[in-house]
This record gives structure tokens, sequence and C-alpha cells, in this order.
């Protein structure tokens, strides 16, 4: 349902009504297969923090993601992670 953020498909307004549902219940969401900013910028204005997707990293072998982590503690300008604090 992410791919509708920012569209007017009819499926963006359930997405709004699960998050609606997610505060009013006091639920911790995690929003799973973010893919661009616009998603992760979107999900922020909801009050959606928990964010994991391909916006961040692809999937990666273990030895990669210890690079990956050592990278971005670095803030290496490459990492997206860093770039959206």
């Amino acid at each position: 349902m992410l791919i509708t953020i920012g569209t007017c498909d009819v499926k963006a307004n359930i997405l709004n009504a699960i998050i609606t549902f997610g505060k009013k219940a006091k639920l911790t969401m995690i929003a799973e297969g973010v893919e661009t900013l616009d998603q992760v910028e979107y999900l922020r204005e909801q009050g959606v923090y928990l964010i994991q997707g391909f916006v961040y990293a692809k999937p990666m072998p273990f030895d990669e993601l210890k690079t990956f982590i050592n990278a971005c503690k670095s803030n290496d300008d490459n990492c997206l992670a860093c770039r959206l604090d």
C-alpha cells in the first residue's frame, strides 16, 4: 500500500485509515517496504517513525552489513540512512 503515497489511488485511504487506527489504539507501527524518500517523509508526517525498506539499504550479506553500519557511523555522505536524520 505504500506505493499509493502521493497518489489519488483508493488504497491511499486504506493506508491512512490503518495509520489512524494504529494511533488511536496506541499501537507501535512499523512501515515495511518503504522504497522512496517521499514515502519516508509522508510516514514521518503521519507519526510513523519505525521504517524499514530498500530506501535505507537492500538486503546484504552480514559482512557487507558490518561495513554499511561502520560507514553510517562515520557519517559517510553515501549513506542514505545518515542523510535522513
